[in-house]
């Protein structure tokens, strides 16, 4: 049934979904005594523009991002854990000690 809260002005519980704050901005009251108060409760619409999303087709690939893949591509070297088999790589010139995964020492470049 969810959360009772007892209603400001006439003292009666209520589900929380039916409570509204009063003018003052303090005090929970529920919607029948909203209503008597300021007239039926209407939800405040949006004043902001309505957003639109436009889905473009995917465009062709740069060259600019094909050199920078190729480029991070050749930068990096492919290691294998022989214990546990984990494949990963690391940039080349950087010390590979053990496996990310098992801490094993057992590794192998491919």
């Amino acid at each position: 049934m969810g959360v009772l809260i007892m209603c400001r002005v006439c003292k009666t519980k209520v589900p929380m979904d039916n409570m509204r704050y009063d003018d003052n901005g303090e005090d929970l009251i529920c919607n029948d005594c909203y209503n008597k108060r300021h007239g039926t409760y209407v939800a405040p619409k949006s004043t902001a523009p309505e957003k639109r999303v436009v889905l473009n087709k995917p465009t062709e690939r740069t060259r600019h991002e094909d050199d920078f893949e190729k480029k991070q591509n050749e930068d990096k070297v492919t290691f294998v854990c022989e214990k546990c088999k984990f494949k990963f790589s690391r940039k080349s010139g950087f010390p590979v000690n053990q496996c990310p995964y098992c801490s094993s020492t057992y590794i192998k470049e491919v």
